[in-house]
């Protein structure tokens, strides 16, 4: 999809924030300068120092927590603006296209330390991105229910699931849906491997009109993976058109200004008062400056 997208010639940023970072292998980016770059979710003390710019509500990191909300003299991220300097830190760029890489376990990671202490990265990432109606973030997430150990799940416009034509397939699919049923997510399936027409029934069958396209068994992915790198254009026409149609429906989505602003301040009171009050010894709910924020979604 992130390669579809770059030929329109419109902003993309693809965020590698699966925890077997494999996505820019994928693009075919090139190893040395994908593995020379900082990885937003070990190295975020100049995401934070950016992000926090001169925000009088958050005087410091150690009072930045993933979803601390913007205010006044807080940096943001505009991923057209090839200057910006959280893009020009952590990114590799071709043209209108930007890759940040979220990265995998370190050693002292092992035995101590979840994953998603690095999405968190992507979380506080997104809540001071402002994206264009004719751009497009794509975030590669750790598979299944995973992402609800987070507010990243709220974080987007539209959510696609991949479900193969698989009982276990629909059962993923199945849990998502009960865990995201009360935060309003914009969820939609698409099949993969598709090999026949059964398969496309069993799924229509299953998804109703969750689903929203099909991908079948294609040669030109099994030559990517393995290191053959062809034109999107010669993507089979079905998978192309599965891939049109994704697009369609994402950027048709209107976006509900009003929802994005109350489940923002919903996680971060939430997580305020799970753990990082505690944590940090002061009251992280008085970061919410609720005039400020409705203003600036609008």
């Amino acid at each position: 999809f992130s390669s579809w997208l770059m030929k329109h010639n419109e902003p993309v940023l693809a965020i590698d924030a699966d925890i077997n970072q494999h996505m820019g292998q994928a693009l075919g980016l090139p190893d040395d300068e994908i593995n020379c770059l900082p990885e937003l979710g070990t190295d975020q003390l100049f995401l934070k120092n950016f992000l926090r710019g001169s925000n009088p509500l958050i005087p410091s990191n150690d009072e930045f927590v993933k979803t601390s909300p913007p205010y006044e003299g807080s940096g943001f991220i505009d991923i057209s603006d090839p200057e910006n300097d959280i893009l020009k830190y952590y990114g590799y760029r071709h043209e209108n296209f930007h890759f940040i890489r979220v990265g995998g376990f370190e050693d002292d990671d092992i035995g101590t330390s979840c994953y998603h202490a690095k999405t968190g990265a992507v979380e506080l990432f997104l809540n001071y991105t402002l994206d264009k109606p004719n751009e497009s973030i794509i975030v590669d997430m750790t598979a299944g229910a995973d992402s609800f150990a987070s507010g990243l799940f709220t974080r987007f416009d539209l959510t696609i699931l991949v479900a193969e034509p698989t009982l276990r397939g629909i059962e993923v699919v199945k849990q998502y849906k009960s865990y995201a049923q009360d935060y309003d997510i914009n969820l939609k399936v698409v099949g993969n491997k598709i090999s026949n027409e059964d398969d496309k029934a069993f799924l229509k069958d299953k998804l109703g009109d969750d689903l929203l396209g099909f991908f079948p068994q294609s040669e030109w992915v099994k030559n990517k993976d393995k290191g053959i790198y062809k034109p999107i254009a010669d993507l089979e026409t079905a998978n192309k058109e599965c891939l049109q149609r994704i697009l369609d429906v994402a950027r048709s989505h209107n976006r509900d200004w009003d929802r994005y602003w109350a489940q923002a301040v919903s996680m971060h009171i939430k997580n305020a008062e799970s753990w990082a009050n505690t944590m940090v010894g002061i009251d992280l709910t008085k970061q919410i400056q609720r005039d400020y924020l409705k203003n600036l979604c609008a």
